[in-house]
């Protein structure tokens, strides 16, 4: 063994050296807590050198029992710290194989840092989920991350304008208002357009697919119906609602993926309501978003629309008899729903993407200051954004930092479990050191009041943290469910509501009423169907809220209502798919408690139960007696639309009565080539699609490989194979193709492939090409409709996502169950329910996270130590940047030189240096690269212009408060350029052209390595 140190010789270089530990050394050798491959790496910092054997022997007789290997890397790397030449840090790492998220193809920036001292990860490329390709760096590690941001506004019909010039600005062309002499024109800024659709109504004509002809009919339909002239009225009428999305960026989905979640999200908010929507997707140089305008009047077979609705989206009420206007009662949560329908998209492709989640205290729209000639304040409204996102920024860092187990209770917000990469990524946006934000995690996971959860039965680490109290609400009201013979509680599920209300009624016909049934909801709208239904009864309508789970003045108001409950009281739930899964355990248990009948509807088609809400699809998956699914020519839309509502059971069923898929026997690759294989474990299709190429050689179902080159890189293609492309959009072959290879040329490296036509490839230029024998659930979703796959499911996190796609497919598809995941179908239930991400926590293995268990042990050796240096951060001057990525953050967090010419810079353009504007002018013409322009323009005080070309009529394509939440991507290079600027002002030469507010180069804090700006941190 070899125990290899590095030693700084004060500031002028490193040397690196042996360190011979013998007492170490025999510790090592003589534990017997070597198991498998392990390795733990934990760190800590000492001044002193002769205590560098005290610490390894401390910490490592601390970690007998946890299970570590005999080897050690035993870093020494220069302190930050000005009057400390030498500092050591010790390193012992965890580290076993490929790491569970490693081999599900995720990552997360914690994870990602730790591996990279293991020795497999250095620098390169990782591949994440098979699909996406990120950098690595020794420095730092940034993953941009979808965010569930949305901001809705009505759109008016003015003088100016109304729904054609909305559709003209957002569609990024020119639309002629026939009320006007010229077009609206927004042609010039076409180049960020990514993606267009109209999304109409069944039965619609076709004419209004063309978006002059729909964007006019939406302004004329609001036109007929008004009276007083639009230059008199004091109310501006509706003409729509803009929807502004934020979508998960390149690095992540597609464009055609970006699109099918916005599709999701805008016809999930439409519901029923036969509403036209027009759709378009920007590549922003901030971020890739969406707007989506709802038109508000249905549309009928003949083209006609309709009345106006009054209550879509939105419902309104007079809540007290003083007020003239009406308040908002009920309405979408946009950002939940845009979490929902993203986060269940990523399960469907088998990927570990996660959405940020929401922060304990939300960011908040507000208006910008208007002048009374319509133009915008900018002054004003800078200071006001500022001020919020300092505001907003302080307290939820304090949010972090208190109780554990408000803060996940409150990031779960209804749900049962917090996927531990969220809550990664809430501390990467808060923190800007990676030591400060593994160590809030860690803290966070190792609270005596949270449980952490393995998502598979044999995962080395957790996936997914709760709190006890959540889990033990949960695992009880999951028992009541598991016996409903002995606690009154009966589910009815159907397609539809209408379904699911009649068989509810069929039930209370059988039952004779001696009170009024209760009627609950998770908002009143849910029970206005179920009502009218059971109208002969009386029943009595609530929520859920003003009957249990509220506050005592809502919980009041409800006994006024006598919406409470009574022992023998029916209580009506015709909606509990849409009610969290919290507030109906707890409604769960009060029913028994009190000795209620309890009645749960749920409803299929709203699809909700794989992400969240899954208590009630468990209850409803343990009907026995569901609407029988007809076999209309082997279809399996009803199986897909089982499997989305949760309904795991039933679906399983359903694909076994079809005989989809099977146990044990997996499939002969050699015997057919026109099958594709499709592994549900990225790591493995690389390796899979060798051995099936391999055996079909041999078989000679293809030629034998043909060495060929494209894009750089060497490959091997044979004549009678399948490929996948990757192209952009303007190539011949489009986004992403299937084509089988019918001729192959090895001199030219070209290929002549059949795919709805033939054609020839040119590998040297393009598109880049693959073999397509094995891939992955993301990919095998791009094939065409009707390739036959053979499915082996191997990943017990991805049986949900395997058993979709072979619904999906029908009678194309198979699956191969693999007998360490399952052997009966009662084993693939059950194991189906762990892979979906809102499985209830009681279902999950506990297990503790090694690497918080580590940090906690340092943590304790460090305090005993006086001359460690202190972690608590100092109160900064120069303001946290909060308009750039996280790599960047992190730069000025790690890197002193950077941190102190963050500083200078500060003290020379900042708002207090009476020289700022003449300063500011002199520092922008030094700097060309647009990154260090964004710091300089952003350390004194110039927000960045976001209008672009728009007029100002025309509403900010992003708010600015998203800037907090994505900001701007920059690559490697800008970065670098970034660095090498601010390290040259942290020289004194760079400060003699500029008039500072102090002449005097400001010395090293003792406490804070010199620099404002926190050492690591971010904490106010």
């Amino acid at each position: 063994m070899r125990i290899v140190g590095a030693v700084s010789i004060g500031p002028a270089g490193i040397e690196d050296r042996t360190i011979h530990a013998s007492a170490l050394r025999e510790q090592l050798e003589t534990s017997d807590y070597a198991r498998g491959r392990q390795l733990c790496q934990i760190e800590t910092c000492c001044r002193v050198h002769n205590q560098l054997q005290y610490i390894c022997l401390a910490a490592l007789l601390q970690l007998r029992n946890l299970g570590f290997e005999k080897d050690a890397l035993l870093r020494n790397r220069a302190s930050t710290t000005s009057d400390a030449s030498s500092s050591f840090i010790i390193r012992v790492r965890r580290f076993m194989g490929p790491p569970s998220s490693m081999k599900a193809g995720h990552h997360t920036p914690r994870q990602a840092q730790k591996e990279k001292f293991s020795g497999k990860l250095r620098t390169g490329r990782l591949r994440v989920s098979g699909k996406s390709e990120l950098n690595i760096q020794n420095s730092s590690w940034a993953l941009s991350m979808a965010i569930p941001f949305a901001h809705i506004a009505p759109v008016r019909l003015t003088e100016n304008g109304g729904a054609v010039r909305n559709i003209a600005y957002t569609a990024r062309t020119s639309v002629h208002d026939p009320r006007y002499a010229g077009p609206f024109d927004y042609s010039h800024l076409q180049g960020d357009l990514a993606h267009e659709e109209i999304i109409l109504p069944d039965d619609c004509p076709l004419a209004y697919l063309d978006r002059s002809v729909f964007a006019v009919a939406l302004d004329y339909a609001e036109l007929r119906k008004i009276r007083t002239p639009l230059s008199e009225r004091r109310r501006q009428p509706q003409v729509g609602l803009a929807l502004i999305l934020a979508l998960p960026p390149s690095t992540e989905v597609s464009v055609a993926e970006a699109a099918e979640i916005l599709r999701r999200i805008v016809l999930a908010a439409r519901g029923s309501e036969a509403v036209p929507i027009h759709l378009a997707i920007h590549e922003a140089k901030i971020n890739r978003h969406a707007h989506a305008l709802f038109g508000l009047r249905p549309i009928d077979a003949d083209g006609i629309f309709g009345l106006k609705l009054r209550d879509f989206v939105v419902r309104h009420r007079h809540t007290s008899i003083r007020k003239a206007s009406a308040d908002v009662v009920e309405g979408i949560n946009w950002p939940d729903l845009a979490w929902e329908c993203q986060q269940t998209y990523f399960q469907e492709l088998g990927i570990d993407l996660v959405v940020d989640p929401i922060a304990p205290v939300p960011g908040k729209h507000f208006a910008p200051v208007v002048y009374s000639n319509g133009t915008i304040h900018s002054t004003v409204t800078k200071d006001r954004i500022v001020a919020t996102r300092e505001q907003a920024y302080r307290a939820n860092v304090d949010a972090i930092e208190r109780s554990p187990t408000h803060l996940i209770e409150t990031l779960l917000r209804g749900r049962t479990s917090l996927r531990i990469a969220e809550l990664e990524r809430l501390c990467a946006k808060f923190y800007d050191s990676e030591a400060d934000q593994t160590a809030s995690v860690e803290r966070i996971l190792l609270d005596q009041n949270i449980v952490t959860l393995a998502d598979a039965p044999r995962a080395s680490k957790p996936a997914y943290a709760t709190t006890r109290r959540i889990r033990s609400l949960l695992a009880r009201a999951a028992h009541l469910i598991d016996q409903p013979q002995h606690n009154d509680i009966r589910a009815f599920t159907a397609a539809d509501e209408d379904s699911v209300i009649a068989e509810i009624s069929a039930a209370c016909a059988t039952r004779q009423m001696r009170e009024s049934p209760l009627i609950l909801g998770a908002r009143l709208s849910d029970c206005s169907t179920a009502t009218t239904a059971l109208a002969a009864y009386s029943p009595i309508a609530g929520t859920v809220d003003m009957a249990v789970t509220g506050s005592s003045e809502l919980r009041a108001v409800g006994r006024n209502r006598h919406v409470c409950l009574h022992p023998g009281r029916l209580v009506i739930v015709p909606r509990s798919e849409l009610i969290d899964d919290q507030r109906l355990a707890r409604l769960i248990l009060a029913t028994n408690n009190v000795g209620c009948e309890l009645i749960l509807g749920h409803v299929q088609s709203c699809q909700t139960g794989v992400v969240c809400r899954h208590l009630a699809a468990c209850a409803a998956d343990q009907v026995t007696k569901v609407q029988p699914i007809a076999k209309k020519d082997q279809e399996t839309s009803d199986i897909v639309r089982l499997l989305r509502a949760g309904l795991v059971r039933h679906a399983i069923e359903e694909i076994a009565n079809r005989g989809l898929f099977e146990f044990g026997r997996l499939p002969n690759y050699a015997e057919d080539a026109s099958w594709f294989v499709v592994c549900d474990d990225p790591r493995r299709v690389e390796e899979l699609s060798r051995t099936i190429r391999a055996d079909r050689v041999r078989s000679g179902s293809v030629g034998k490989p043909v060495p060929l080159t494209g894009l750089g890189k060497k490959l091997e293609l044979s004549i009678g194979e399948w490929i996948m492309t990757k192209a952009p959009p303007d190539s011949t072959l489009g986004q992403t193709e299937f084509a089988r290879v019918l001729a192959i040329d090895g001199i030219n490296s070209t290929i002549e492939v059949a795919s709805d036509q033939n054609r020839r490839i040119d590998l040297k230029r393009g598109p880049a090409v693959r073999p397509a024998a094995a891939l992955s659930i993301r990919d095998a979703r791009e094939l065409y409709a009707e390739a036959k796959l053979t499915l082996v499911a191997t990943d017990p996190r991805r049986i949900w996502s395997a058993l979709l796609l072979v619904a999906t497919r029908g009678r194309h598809a198979r699956l191969h169950v693999d007998p360490k995941i399952a052997q009966s179908k009662d084993e693939l239930i059950k194991v189906a329910r762990q892979s979906l991400p809102g499985a209830l926590p009681h279902t999950r293995e506990v297990r503790a996270d090694p690497d918080a268990e580590a940090g906690k042990i340092i943590a304790a050796i460090n305090d005993s130590f006086d001359e460690l240096p202190a972690t608590t951060p100092v109160v900064r001057r120069a303001p946290r940047p909060t308009n750039v990525a996280e790599g960047i953050r992190q730069l000025l967090a790690n890197d002193r030189d950077s941190r102190l010419g963050y500083e200078q810079l500060f003290d020379c353009v900042g708002r207090h240096n009476p020289e700022h504007a003449t300063n500011t002018d002199q520092v922008l013409s030094m700097y060309g690269d647009e990154l260090t322009r964004t710091i300089i323009r952003f350390l004194a005080g110039i927000e960045p212009d976001r209008t672009g070309n728009t007029e100002p009529h025309i509403p900010f394509d992003l708010p600015p408060e998203l800037d907090e939440l994505e900001p701007e991507r920059w690559n490697e290079g800008d970065i670098y350029h970034l660095k090498q600027s601010l390290q040259y002002m942290s020289l004194r030469a760079w400060r003699r052209s500029l008039r500072p507010t102090s002449n005097a180069w400001p010395a090293p804090s003792s406490d804070h390595d010199g620099a404002s700006y926190i050492d690591g941190g971010n904490r106010p």
